[in-house]
């Protein structure tokens, strides 16, 4: 059975594994040693530990962002996984040691197989961790109270006098509880309960960008549009491309680096068709035009089409 179930999660994650393993070795990633992937992100075993049994505490751990260094269960939900016993423990010991990076030698071996940041292995030890609360919470409630192990942390006795009402109580107190602490990973715009996710996508900037028909077919891009249309890809903006951490080496070398936005004097931004770049800083005249949108400035000097530098 857990062979079948590892078969059809690999089938359902062919695309993305496929698409990673095609895109990965054009990356700027692709000559990252050992070094630079454990420069940050090795955790500490308190701070695995913090991570999982407390909500946030630290903006920033082993020099990452906090939802990358924890992955908080809640209370119940953490209480019933360590009620787990059956040979889940194993991945937790495996996850728990490759989330400890260049705490530990194992690194030294697999680091050709990983990608950066150690402290993201605690999101399979998250995720481990919830299956084995939800497999003692079945077998609690699948099994006469006197064939349950006498070593679980739970209360036996209230469970078996009255399920229902503890198992509702349960789920609220388990909502409640992940609902308080639901900033632990920042999900906006795509998961607020004001407003459509795709109104996130309507801004002064998209609208000015479209009616000046910067659209997928146009010759100009765009440079530095805010989350979340930093890519263009749902309101079909031409923009400079994904290039972030793990961007194209060609492009990085259009621009200069990885997560580098722009050059105010730079020709190869020009060649390269960048006619607009939403920038808090304020770009100088008469290269750059203040538009009528704050923030965004357009290239006077942009080449219609591109050129030989």
């Amino acid at each position: 059975m857990a062979l079948l179930a590892l078969l059809l999660g690999l089938l359902i994650a062919y695309p993305q594994i496929r698409d990673t393993v095609r895109y990965y070795p054009k990356s700027v990633r692709a000559k990252t040693g050992y070094a630079e992937k454990v420069e940050a992100g090795s955790l500490s075993p308190f701070r695995i530990l913090l991570g999982l049994a407390t909500p946030r505490v630290h903006d920033k751990t082993a020099g990452v962002y906090y939802p990358e260094a924890t992955c908080y269960l809640g209370v119940i939900g953490l209480l019933f996984a360590l009620s787990y016993q059956g040979w889940l423990w194993w991945v937790v010991a495996t996850t728990f040691l490759l989330t400890m990076g260049k705490r530990t030698p194992i690194w030294k071996v697999i680091h050709p197989l990983c990608l950066r940041i150690p402290a993201r292995f605690i999101y399979f030890l998250g995720v481990t961790l919830s299956i084995m609360s939800v497999h003692s919470l079945s077998t609690v409630y699948s099994q006469p109270i006197h064939m349950v192990s006498s070593h679980t942390l739970l209360p036996l006795e209230l469970l078996n006098e009255k399920p229902t009402t503890v198992l509702m109580l349960l789920t609220i107190l388990q909502a409640w509880d992940l609902l308080q602490n639901s900033s632990l990973v920042p999900m906006h715009p795509f998961t607020q309960m004001w407003q459509r996710p795709s109104q996130a996508y309507e801004s002064p900037v998209t609208s000015y960008l479209k009616s000046c028909h910067l659209l997928q077919e146009s010759t100009h891009r765009v440079i530095g549009l805010p989350y979340p249309n930093s890519t263009g890809q749902v309101q079909h903006i031409r923009t400079q491309g994904y290039n972030g951490g793990a961007a194209p080496t060609e492009l990085t070398h259009i621009l200069g680096g990885s997560q580098t936005y722009f050059w105010q004097d730079s020709r190869m931004l020009d060649w390269y068709g960048v006619k607009w770049a939403y920038t808090y800083r304020r770009l100088e005249p008469p290269k750059w035009k203040q538009t009528e949108v704050p923030h965004l400035y357009e290239n006077t000097q942009v080449y219609n089409t591109p050129h030989e530098l």
